[in-house]
């Protein structure tokens, strides 16, 4: 499996942009692209691509797919790219998940980690 995540300026792709995107790999490595700039927001998002590309046939796993891969998509656009193939990998989507088959106080990723005992990483946040 390959976890997937975004950090983002704005709820909304036409106006805000992608600040970082953290995978964790089959292989348990970690890797964490930043951006400051456009320019650098079209390099993490073709660096993001040529790893997952690297594992075709593994599932994605993501926090609420609903957001992270529209945006992902919307911003590779804005970039001139060609991300479709982000389509051919099978997504389980963790809060789908949790939201289907539990009844927690709430959905959010915070209650949920800290319902299975999923200590975070509070050294890196959005903010």
């Amino acid at each position: 499996m390959i976890y997937l995540d975004l950090e983002t300026t704005s709820l909304n792709a036409e106006i805000g942009r992608i600040v970082a995107i953290g995978l964790i790999l089959p292989d348990g490595r970690l890797e964490i692209f930043f951006a400051k700039s456009d320019r650098e927001e079209k390099e993490i998002i073709q660096k993001t691509m040529e790893v997952l590309r690297k594992f075709k046939g593994k599932p994605l796993v993501i926090w609420y797919s609903k957001f992270d891969i529209p945006f992902l998509v919307t911003r590779a656009i804005k970039h001139d790219l060609d991300i479709s193939d982000i389509y051919d990998f099978e997504v389980i989507d963790i809060w789908k998940l949790v939201k289907e088959n539990l009844r927690l106080v709430s959905n959010r990723l915070d209650d949920a980690s800290k319902f299975f005992g999923v200590k975070k990483n509070v050294e890196m946040n959005g903010r």
